[in-house]
C-alpha cells in the first residue's frame, strides 16, 4: 500500500494559486497508458487559477471538494459546489474563482486523448 500524506510544503505555486500535484504517485501505475497527471489546487477567497488551455490533445475533470467556485469554461460562467465536477475538453480555456469565504480545494485529473487511429479495435 502507498500512501502520500498531506504535508503544506509539497504544494508549489502554478497558475497563481497553490497546487499539489501526484506525480510520483501517478509514475507508480501500470506503464501502458497515455500521459496523464492528477493534483490539488488551494485556493483562498477571491483567489483565481488564471485562464489557460491544456496542451495539445489533453482533457481534465474537476472535482470541487470544498465551498463554492465560479468555473470558467470558453467564456461562460457556471457555478460549483462542493461535489460538483467540471470538465474541460481538448482545447477549451478554463478558470475557477474562488467564491466562498474560506479556502477551497480543487482536485483534478487530465490525460492525453487517444486519436481514433490509435484506439484498439
Amino acid at each position: 500500500m502507498t500512501i502520500d500524506r498531506h504535508e503544506p510544503d509539497k504544494y508549489k505555486e502554478e497558475y497563481d494559486v497553490m497546487v499539489r500535484r501526484f506525480t510520483e504517485l501517478m509514475a507508480l501505475t501500470s506503464p501502458l497508458k497515455e500521459a496523464m497527471g492528477a493534483a490539488i489546487s488551494e485556493f483562498g477567497p477571491g483567489e483565481t487559477v488564471r485562464e489557460h488551455i491544456n496542451k495539445e490533445r489533453v482533457e481534465e475533470i474537476f472535482l470541487l471538494l470544498d465551498g463554492t467556485a465560479e468555473f470558467t469554461l470558453d467564456g461562460v460562467k457556471q457555478e460549483l459546489r462542493a461535489g460538483d465536477v467540471g470538465f474541460a475538453r481538448i482545447g477549451q480555456s478554463h478558470s475557477f474563482t474562488n467564491t466562498s469565504e474560506e479556502k477551497i480545494r480543487l482536485f483534478s485529473v487530465w490525460w492525453r486523448a487517444v486519436s481514433p487511429e490509435g484506439a484498439a479495435a
